[in-house]
């Protein structure tokens, strides 16, 4: 088993271990992401800056094709006529001489006219058949007359370097005359891009386009068939992030895109690397927190030995109380809880003293107490059998009492039962008068409910009477109106005869009228036969409605005979609830008597129980006191035996107590 000191050192120490390893923890997570954000935003910042510089280089020669393009010595000759063309170019190859000396990473610096001509400086011999207006410089140049037109790299046939055409159309108003071009090495942007580190010992790279590596530090000629690098030179972005691992290594990646060309530059991070300041900081910590739980454990155990040394002297002063020694003692002046436990121990070790000291007392006095009490158990064994004596007649009669008594209690419980049934008999009927009275009352209102609708139903026969009868004679109306119908159609129809005769009088000239006559006449007759139809059928209404009215007169008698029972029913209610409530009070009276018979009931077997119980009681403790006197007189035979046995245990307990040192 550890001891307090080893307990405490363990404790100190794991706490402290578990402290200085999530500060650790946290601190390298922390300076993690800040490297990784600085990172992120160091690199953006230094691939734009990249990008602009690219930019600004190109620009430069933009802006210097451009001005060639709007030199009037450029339109000049290529609007010259053929006998004048080679001396006014001859006043161009000289500015373009001093062009390219002044530029050492323009290869060539050319004119391509729309009549096929090609102009070099330096001259370079390209054939006779060679036709500069299906070079692909020329078209896009052509295409895009007012802007300077950038070539996709390739490599110079002659030196093998990559190199990249700028070109912009001459033109003349609307007219293209020619396009003005030179092929610019790209070794310069070697330099651009490598003039400074990205650290981290990261490298700068440049890709055009198409994925050929313009500067790369492993990478070279078309390199799409990368991964990575088909993932910059496709992307729709023209800058961003990527994260990925090349070679077992985790890499950041920043790229941007320069405008003039569409060519993406960008830097690359080892992750390894930007962590490894991170890592650093977290050795350093470690080092620092072993270090610290070293120099907290040697404290720890200093502090812990302050701790437990009193301890340890109060174990061995409590040892020497085990073994019997009264007389130890320990002095201490700390206030905290192994001072308080100190004084405990001294308090404990007196309270001791002072018992045994009261023990070894106490034994001189049994020894004394043993002689008398040999000589007063001779005369108590005397006493004992004269009242062993008559306490055996008392117990004799109150067994005979007990059990009269007894019989007594038994005829009172089944009294008792009987009035139990009876009381709870008594509340049944008092629940079933309540139930009765509920549900009375519920008939009550249920025919309370019963009359309402049915005055309700009263009044709507009366509405439909009053609507079958206004039926009625709306449909009066009808017949007379559909009998004027018909004795009009009748006057139709003579008129259409009268017409049809007249007709015929007329000849040829009032056949026309006869047809309209005819069919006025057959109108006639269909719109006598339609209000027959009418009639037949306004006719069978009218019975219906007599049977609906006889129907209507004959459910009012029958409403009537129903109010007449309802009023019967509603009697019959209240005279019901008027009996339910005698009997419910006669029921209560009832209980009421029998409740108070119960409670007399319970006060009687009460009595009777309690007299039962003393008697019993009685005759117990007589019967007791038979017995213990009997069991005394045996006792006090053997107390002259037991005095002699407490001598002895005195003797041996002062033999003891002598161990003690006091």
């Amino acid at each position: 088993m550890k001891s307090i000191q080893a307990k405490l050192i363990t404790l100190i120490c794991t706490l402290l271990f578990i402290t200085l390893a999530i500060v650790s923890t946290l601190t390298y997570l922390q300076v993690k992401q800040q490297v990784e954000e600085n990172v992120r935003v160091e690199g953006q910042s230094l691939v734009q800056e990249k990008s602009d510089l690219i930019s600004l280089y190109l620009e430069n020669f933009a802006s210097s094709i451009d001005r060639y393009s709007q030199d009037n010595r450029v339109v000049t000759m290529l609007q010259s006529p053929e006998e004048e063309r080679e001396e006014a170019w001859a006043i161009v190859n000289e500015d373009f001489q001093t062009f390219n000396s002044l530029n050492e990473h323009i290869a060539v610096t050319y004119i391509g006219s729309n009549e096929g001509e090609f102009f070099t400086e330096p001259f370079i011999d390209v054939g006779s058949d060679y036709d500069p207006r299906t070079r692909l410089w020329y078209t896009d140049a052509a295409a895009s007359p007012d802007t300077v037109i950038w070539t996709e790299p390739y490599e110079d046939a002659s030196t093998g370097e990559y190199v990249v055409t700028a070109a912009k159309a001459v033109t003349s108003g609307t007219t293209i005359l020619g396009v003005v071009s030179f092929d610019l090495y790209l070794e310069n942007l070697t330099a651009i891009i490598n003039s400074s580190n990205p650290g981290y010992e990261g490298y700068f790279f440049l890709f055009d386009q198409t994925g050929i590596a313009l500067v790369h530090p492993t990478l070279s000629g078309n390199s799409v068939d990368n991964p990575i690098v088909s993932q910059i030179v496709q992307s729709e972005n023209p800058s961003d992030f990527l994260e990925y691992n090349s070679e077992g290594e985790d890499r950041l990646l920043y790229y941007d895109t320069v405008e003039q060309t569409s060519w993406r530059t960008g830097a690359v991070f080892s992750h390894e690397n930007m962590m490894a300041g991170a890592r650093d900081l977290r050795n350093t910590i470690i080092v620092i927190a072993l270090v610290a739980i070293l120099l907290s454990g040697g404290i720890a155990y200093l502090f812990s030995r302050r701790i437990s040394k009193p301890i340890v002297a109060l174990k061995k002063e409590v040892s020497r109380v085990a073994r019997g020694d009264l007389t130890a003692t320990m002095v201490t002046s700390s206030k905290d809880e192994i001072g308080q436990l100190t004084t405990d121990f001294n308090v404990m070790v007196g309270s001791m003293r002072e018992l045994v000291e009261s023990i070894q007392a106490s034994v001189e006095q049994v020894n004394d107490s043993a002689e008398s009490l040999s000589a007063v158990s001779e005369e108590t064994i005397a006493s004992s059998e004269e009242v062993a004596n008559a306490i055996g007649e008392v117990a004799s009669g109150s067994t005979q009492q007990a059990e009269d008594v007894d019989g007594a209690k038994d005829l009172t419980i089944e009294l008792s039962n009987q009035i139990v049934k009876v009381d709870q008999h008594s509340d049944e009927l008092v629940l079933l008068s309540q139930r009765a009275t509920a549900e009375n009352q519920k008939g009550s209102e249920q025919v309370a409910l019963l009359q309402e609708k049915t005055r309700a139903f009263n009044t709507v026969i009366g509405n439909v009477e009053g609507v079958v009868e206004t039926l009625a004679n709306r449909i009066k109306e009808v017949e007379q109106v559909i009998n004027t119908i018909n004795d009009i159609s009748n006057q139709t129809n003579l008129l259409a005869l009268n017409a049809s005769i007249e007709a015929a009088r007329a000849g040829d000239s009032g056949r026309g009228f006869a047809v309209v006559a005819d069919e006025v006449r057959k109108l006639a007759e269909q719109t006598s036969q339609a209000t027959e139809k009418v009639r037949h059928t306004i006719e069978g209404i009218e019975v219906e409605t007599s049977k609906v009215v006889d129907e209507v007169q004959s459910t009012k008698a029958i409403t009537t005979e129903q109010n007449t029972a309802v009023k019967s029913t509603e009697q019959s209610f209240n005279e019901i609830e008027l009996v339910v409530g005698d009997i419910t009070r006669a029921i209560e009276l009832i209980k009421d008597e029998v409740k108070h018979m119960n409670e007399r009931k319970d006060s009687v077997v009460a009595s009777i129980e309690n007299i039962a119980a003393i008697s019993q009681q009685s005759a117990a403790a007589a019967e007791e006191v038979t017995a213990s006197t009997e069991e005394q007189m045996r006792a006090l035979s053997t107390v002259s035996e037991s005095a002699e046995v407490l001598s002895n245990a005195s003797e041996l307990l002062t033999e003891r107590m002598n161990r003690f040192k006091v």
